[in-house]
């Protein structure tokens, strides 16, 4: 009978370690020096293990950070329903939360202007939010809204709030988002707040919602992690 190779065992073992949560998701494996002196193998033969996980996604190897455990995608379904983050991840499993960074009035730039038909200069409500699944950073979001038709939002709570359901509960819910995709390289601050490397591409996503009137009440900018987030798009044929 022939023998299992040692670099299948040891890639066996590890891949158990992971299913069992010796080894979660974000979890830094030990270094290969620690791991090939545990399994008694040389540092090819370790190396060989480890890249077998990285083939089959279960890990990836970051720079400054060492090999991870990659944590499971997320499928977010915003491309084609409107429902919050928290509804969303929530019921998939995972458990979401939401870090307010930022909450002020400001000038509008040019093109958050442009984005929500105001003047440039005209005071918006600026909101800085992370987002979080299971405790790894997932979604840099930064979302701008009128100040004249929301000029109480920053009293409410955005770690525990929805924003839609702010905008509903004020009279003017949005009907209508419009959303841009583009595929980008993080800037070092968000790459930084998102715990990444600068060169790990993301989705990014400007989005502009409208109440029923046809009024731009919402824009948003949003930076996915693309190693945690998938995205679903339903089409139908037309008649």
């Amino acid at each position: 009978m022939s023998q299992t190779p040692r670099y299948i065992e040891i890639r066996d073992d590890i891949l158990a370690r992971v299913c069992d949560g010796t080894y979660p998701p974000g979890a830094i494996l030990p270094p290969e020096p620690e791991l090939a002196e545990a399994y008694g193998v040389s540092r090819p033969t370790l190396r060989r293990a480890i890249q077998l996980l990285t083939d089959a996604g279960y890990v990836e190897k970051r720079r400054r950070r060492g090999t991870v455990v990659r944590r499971r995608k997320v499928e977010q379904r915003f491309m084609d329903t409107l429902m919050s983050y928290g509804a969303d991840v929530g019921a998939q499993g995972a458990i979401p939360a939401t870090r307010v960074l930022q909450a002020r009035a400001q000038g509008a730039t040019a093109g958050v202007a442009e984005a929500l038909g105001l003047e440039e200069g005209d005071t918006v409500m600026g909101l800085m939010r992370l987002r979080s699944m299971d405790g790894e950073p997932a979604v840099l979001l930064r979302t701008w809204v009128p100040a004249a038709a929301f000029p109480d939002l920053l009293s409410h709570d955005f770690e525990r709030e929805s924003l839609y359901d702010v905008f509903a509960e004020s009279g003017l819910p949005v009907e209508t988002v419009r959303r841009v995709l583009e595929a980008v390289l993080p800037e070092p601050v968000e790459a930084g707040l998102l715990g990444i490397d600068e060169g790990q591409p993301c989705f990014l996503f400007k989005s502009v919602g409208r109440a029923r009137t046809g009024r731009a009440i919402e824009y948003s900018v949003a930076l996915y992690r693309g190693d945690t987030n998938t995205f679903t798009v339903s089409l139908t044929t037309g008649d």
